[in-house]
């Protein structure tokens, strides 16, 4: 393999995903790359799963999809306060979780991709919602 085609490093990241988020497609739904469904907004890339403990299934959204992956706290760029947990993949990508996102205050799982990454699931930010 050539150097600098960056093949290796990304070959983990998609095994983890793909492997990790099968539970999740199936527990939360899954349609045309995208978790739950359409928010208020429109913004297909923007979705809801409702829930009946919103920050618990947060939590475990993120901690089953990020499984094997280093989580470090997720700093705000103004004053470095913590405002959540970050899992950076080796190609770069993210999934962050927010406590409270700053939109609408609700539990928020963000994915993130460094490159653009043709497999099933798309870049996306997810609010866990009161609801069942």
């Amino acid at each position: 393999m050539a150097m600098g085609t960056g093949r290796i490093p990304r070959l983990p990241m998609i095994v983890n995903l793909l492997t990790h988020s099968f539970e999740l497609k199936l527990k939360y739904g899954f349609q045309m790359g995208y978790f739950g469904q359409r928010g208020q907004s429109g913004n297909s890339k923007i979705r809801n799963i409702p829930s009946s403990d919103p920050d618990k299934t947060a939590k475990d959204f993120f901690f089953t999809l990020t499984q094997g992956v280093e989580v470090t706290a997720l700093l705000r760029k103004s004053d470095g306060a913590e405002i959540g947990l970050k899992a950076r993949f080796v190609d770069g990508t993210t999934v962050s979780y927010r406590p409270r996102s700053s939109s609408d205050g609700t539990p928020a799982v963000q994915i993130s991709f460094a490159f653009k990454l043709e497999i099933d699931i798309k870049a996306q930010k997810i609010h866990f919602t009161n609801g069942d």
